[in-house]
């Protein structure tokens, strides 16, 4: 493989690795870590930005899932969490803190969709009760959950059919 690094044309030799019963050749780009001393007030902004960052990223996953052009593929279940936070934990305190970071935020975020069962879901028929202004039927309500039971664990199983696709070798 020619690369060009500074100007400079470089060969390098690439071996492939099989996986399974494909061969593969890849490489994982080196993370520098850079260290920054924050003021409290400079801290409490630089995570702002970060979190909005994140529930950005997540709010246009979402979207694409929604609309059709994403893939449940994209989500990761207990497998590939597991790994991430192994190799996390491997690089070191920091990035173990800001897997767990991210992860709780997507979690927390998640946790805001209007779906029934969810916190975001329970938002979200409060409000269609204050737009049609009285209490929907406990019998609504408990269809409503159901339904929302059943979503949700088509997904969790969808997600899970497709983490272990992905990290188990048959």
């Amino acid at each position: 493989m020619v690369v060009s690094r500074n100007g400079e044309t470089k060969t390098l030799n690439v071996v492939p690795v099989k996986e399974g019963e494909n061969w593969r050749i890849g490489f994982t780009p080196k993370e520098e870590t850079v260290l920054r001393r924050y003021s409290l007030a400079e801290a409490f902004a630089a995570s702002w930005r970060e979190n909005l960052r994140q529930v950005q990223v997540t709010g246009q996953i979402v979207g694409r899932l929604f609309r059709g052009t994403g893939s449940m593929r994209q989500f990761s279940g207990p497998i590939d969490i597991a790994k991430f936070s192994g190799e996390a934990a491997r690089s070191g305190p920091s990035a173990l803190i800001l897997l767990m970071g991210i992860l709780s935020l997507q979690l927390g975020i998640l946790n805001l969709l209007p779906i029934p069962l969810l916190d975001g879901g329970q938002i979200f028929v409060t409000l269609l009760e204050a737009v049609f202004r009285r209490d929907f039927s406990i019998r609504v309500k408990e269809r409503l959950l159901q339904a929302g039971f059943v979503f949700l664990v088509l997904i969790m199983v969808t997600v899970l059919y497709f983490d272990v696709l992905k990290n188990v070798n048959f």
